[in-house]
């Protein structure tokens, strides 16, 4: 199951049939819960893992807390919530692709207390230090730049590109399982809790376009 689910996560794309697809998995083998969220961990941290995979693993967090809550298997919200810490380090780490991962850093964040699976002040302590980073236009010096093996190239901004675009398209979908109770009710639960795409998410989408250019010069 190990393998099986590690294989699922570097495959991860932003669709909603790979999102919920390596969700059920984690669902179906949850006497090994620790284990498999303990793969979470290991891919983001890993050096080889790319700066696209980890915001696809990052969101892929909340459809697994969606998931949970709606399957009564509470756990792997608690364990999101108490590695919440450790999974932005790794997501958004110093360094050029890092600095690129914050601005949808900052949106699943939001997402997540909207969902109420983050409290305000949990929202709050991320918010500001990541809010404060990318104010600061913070980029890699030339020491961490010379030490980062792996660079930007055109296939990931557009792959980046195409993937944000399907996280948006998203927003207004419902999330397909067997619900609990009543289906209308379900869905009117996830189409309130769905945020609109607005100027902040362009906004965030035009910061990254720039920062991946300036990449490239």
């Amino acid at each position: 199951g190990r393998m099986q689910f590690l294989d699922l996560l570097k495959r991860l794309q932003a669709s909603q049939a790979s999102q919920l697809k390596t969700a059920q998995f984690a669902l179906r083998h949850k006497s090994f819960d620790e284990d498999l969220f303990s793969c979470i961990l290991e891919e983001l941290e890993m050096a080889t893992t790319s700066f696209n995979v980890k915001i696809n693993i990052l969101f892929f967090l909340e459809t697994l807390c969606e998931v949970a809550k709606r399957s009564g298997h509470e756990a792997y919200i608690h364990m999101v919530q108490r590695d919440l810490t450790q999974v932005i380090q790794a997501v958004a780490p110093s360094g050029l692709q890092g600095t690129a991962n914050v601005a949808q850093t900052r949106v699943f964040l939001r997402k997540m207390k909207e969902k109420k699976f983050i409290d305000e002040e949990v929202y709050t302590q991320h918010e500001e230090k990541l809010q404060a980073r990318e104010e600061a236009g913070q980029v890699p010096s030339s020491e961490s730049a010379a030490t980062e093996d792996i660079k930007i190239s055109r296939e990931d901004i557009l792959r980046r590109i195409e993937e944000d675009r399907e996280r948006h398209k998203r927003l207004r979908e419902f999330l397909w399982l067997v619900p609990a109770g009543d289906p209308q009710l379900e869905f009117s639960d996830a189409w309130e809790a769905t945020s609109d795409l607005n100027d902040d998410d362009q906004a965030t989408m035009r910061d990254e376009l720039a920062l991946c250019a300036s990449s490239q010069s």
